[in-house]
């Protein structure tokens, strides 16, 4: 899996999540099996609560995160994409939104991430988050691969 990072922002790629931090803003993303459709909910409970707490991020007080639906669904790149968007997060004292975003990249692997912006960010960083995720693309070896495939 390839990802651009947004542009000015310091990266770095972790055993399990790779972080992008800009001034006003930080995004987490990191690969997952797929797992059971029956218990896609939870593991992507799961999996928001994992970066979350990873990034920093304080999740607003909810009993749940994910929806039976996602608030949007978008083709992005040559991805389908679930959001989910929650008002009231914090990171360092700052409130602001943040994005959960679901990309299925194979029947047996998602690429799971999020995203949080201060209220009182100027610099577009919720444009460049989802430039960022638009980035999102197979690894040279393994679109060569999939090419090749009968």
């Amino acid at each position: 899996m390839q990802f651009a990072p947004p542009a000015t922002w310091i990266y770095a790629q972790g055993e399990e999540l790779t972080i992008a931090t800009g001034k006003n803003a930080v995004m987490g993303l990191a690969a997952q099996p797929a797992g059971d459709v029956k218990k896609e909910r939870t593991d992507r409970e799961d999996a928001l609560r994992r970066i979350t707490g990873q990034l920093g991020v304080t999740l607003p007080k909810k009993k749940s995160y994910i929806a039976k639906k996602p608030d949007q669904k978008q083709k992005i790149g040559e991805y389908d994409v679930d959001l989910y968007q929650f008002e009231g997060a914090k990171l360092d004292g700052r409130t602001g939104p943040l994005l959960f975003f679901v990309a299925k990249a194979s029947k047996e692997q998602v690429v799971v991430g999020a995203g949080f912006v201060a209220d009182d960010d100027n610099d577009n960083a919720d444009q460049a988050i989802m430039t960022a995720i638009g980035s999102l693309a197979p690894a040279a070896t393994e679109a060569a691969t999939a090419k090749n495939a009968p």
